[in-house]
């Protein structure tokens, strides 16, 4: 749906993607809602907002699965964009516990969209800006578990678990390949912790580490991307990529572990959780 009126007024998947996370305890879920919604100051006398349906919207998704010993993971949802309503999601688990299976078990699970959603640039220099609505919930947890050493030199014990959801947006050339991004990406988020237990002739010691790095739990952020030096005759599109991702790990070595159960799980994709291209304004 595309309307004009006057008023005053983030590359392909192998870009470089920046660092971001989130984290919380081992024992603690967490909701996230990021609201980005943009204002531009200085919109173009004839700017452009597109809203859904977005008309030739492409999309393509990819998901895996890894799995040893007592693990298990999953991918609910595989990646999805719908440029019909400019609604997307995704969803994976993963959880490994402690049994007879061997040095380490372990399972991981992800899953990706990127969509382009075509656009028209009426000059060489311009400003695209999208508005995009997430709700995600992310969550890394840890059972610990009973590890006891064997009569050997060295033995040890560890269990980890990792989520994160990745996301950003630009602007590209299909025609040329050239690409623009917008000043700060999109969002990043992520959760992580690690337990270990280790003996060497006798000692022993343990480690516990949660990654924390906050970012914006709540928040509005302009995804504003500068244009110059664009051939109007070509065609362009922008793109929204996000991906997914869980991790879990359970291990010994010399050693017998029990009870200790590691779980990883992202969701963008139930219980109202979800990814929302609300709008694109071009100037």
């Amino acid at each position: 749906m595309q309307r004009t009126y006057p008023r005053e007024p983030r590359a392909g998947r192998d870009a470089v993607k920046p660092g971001r996370w989130v984290s919380a305890t081992s024992t603690t879920a967490f909701a996230v809602t990021l609201l980005l919604l943009v204002a531009p100051a200085t919109l173009g006398a004839h700017a452009v907002v597109l809203t859904a349906p977005y008309s030739g919207a492409k999309t393509t998704s990819s998901e895996s699965l890894s799995v040893s010993g007592c693990a298990h993971a999953g991918v609910p949802t595989r990646g999805y964009f719908h440029g019909s309503t400019g609604i997307g999601g995704l969803r994976v688990w993963s959880t490994s516990q402690s049994c007879s299976a061997g040095y380490g078990y372990g399972s991981t699970s992800s899953t990706s969209f990127i969509s382009t959603v075509p656009v028209t640039l009426a000059h060489s220099k311009a400003t695209v800006v999208a508005v995009v609505l997430l709700r995600a919930w992310v969550a890394a947890h840890l059972t610990p578990g009973t590890c006891t050493t064997g009569s050997g030199n060295y033995s040890s014990c560890s269990e980890s678990a990792y989520a994160s959801l990745y996301g950003y947006v630009y602007l590209a050339d299909m025609t040329s390949g050239a690409t623009w991004y917008p000043a700060n990406y999109l969002l990043g988020t992520a959760q992580s912790i690690y337990q270990g237990y280790y003996c060497y002739l006798g000692n022993c010691s343990s480690y516990t580490s949660n990654y924390t790095v906050p970012f914006q739990t709540s928040s509005s952020t302009s995804l504003t991307i500068n244009v110059t030096g664009a051939t109007t005759t070509d065609s362009f599109a922008l793109v929204v990529d996000f991906s997914s991702y869980a991790d879990s790990y359970v291990s010994a070595y010399g050693a017998t572990l029990s009870g200790a159960k590691a779980s990883a799980t992202v969701n963008a994709a139930s219980s109202g959780e979800h990814i929302d291209l609300a709008s694109i304004t071009i100037s």
